[in-house]
């Protein structure tokens, strides 16, 4: 990397959280993953899969990629439908990955031009042939499409953000999705709140936070949701059951909940 780059990341606001995943993160994803998975039937990718596909694009996978497609990479098309339907984007099959070469990456809060890179493609917006977010090959960081190529400095990281598609990509198979505001977390560490709050239903998917963004889950009830910090913070939750996600909505006093996909029988 020039020492120019170098200048324009020490000089970006925030910490840098947008980096490559080390062995401690990895061992953290693959964790998450398996606290995940009890709530959806999965398939995952062989090794020689990988093999070929690293074959046929020329270049090493991240790892972080490896982990997630090794658990669900053989039911990605079937898990796909939902996930556009009601999410709005879909991780792609490993077998339509695809690198863009010598991409002009700009910073997500100036629009500078920052750096040229080689960007493989993992997962696109409802419109498979455009992109949503890439990982940078060079570097290891997570980029995001919004008609140019962008990298914030201060993003989820890929191991990350991963996670969090994966846990939206089972939300939107559930038969079952409300979306409500939370009350009673305003303020600083709002996820900690969350947690203090939920702690009698809702376990919280362990070590992981992103500016007090999280994952809560309780596989007994088949509850998964998606907490997201904000000024009124609000909260995505699926299940299977109905009558769970009710009883959720009247102990904790969820009244602006509303279903966004519900299955009446």
């Amino acid at each position: 990397m020039s020492k120019r780059i170098d200048d324009l990341i020490a000089n970006t606001p925030n910490a840098l959280k947008n980096k490559r995943a080390d062995d401690n993160d990895l061992e953290k994803m693959s964790n998450w993953i398996t606290s995940l998975s009890g709530f959806h039937q999965s398939k995952g990718l062989e090794i020689k899969e990988f093999d070929k596909l690293e074959e046929r694009l020329n270049c090493v996978l991240p790892a972080e990629l490896k982990i997630l497609y090794s658990s669900i990479g053989g039911n990605i098309d079937e898990l796909s439908k939902e996930t556009v339907r009601f999410q709005k984007f879909q991780l792609l099959n490993f077998e339509k990955f695809w690198i863009e070469k010598d991409v002009m990456v700009k910073d997500y809060y100036t629009e500078e031009n920052w750096f040229k890179t080689d960007i493989l493609i993992y997962a696109t917006a409802s419109n498979i042939k455009k992109p949503l977010y890439g990982v940078d090959l060079k570097n290891g960081w997570n980029l995001l499409f919004e008609k140019e190529w962008f990298w914030q400095k201060d993003d989820m990281p890929l191991f990350q953000k991963l996670i969090t598609l994966y846990a939206n990509i089972i939300i939107a198979n559930k038969k079952n999705i409300i979306k409500t505001k939370v009350k009673g977390v305003a303020g600083i560490k709002r996820d900690n709140k969350a947690e203090k709050k939920f702690e009698s239903t809702l376990k919280r998917l362990s070590d992981f936070e992103f500016y007090e963004h999280t994952v809560f889950y309780n596989e007994e009830l088949d509850l998964l949701g998606w907490f997201r910090a904000g000024n009124t913070p609000d909260f995505l939750v699926g299940s299977n059951s109905k009558s769970n996600l009710d009883n959720l909505i009247v102990k904790f006093d969820f009244t602006s909940a509303k279903y966004v996909k519900e299955n009446k029988e």
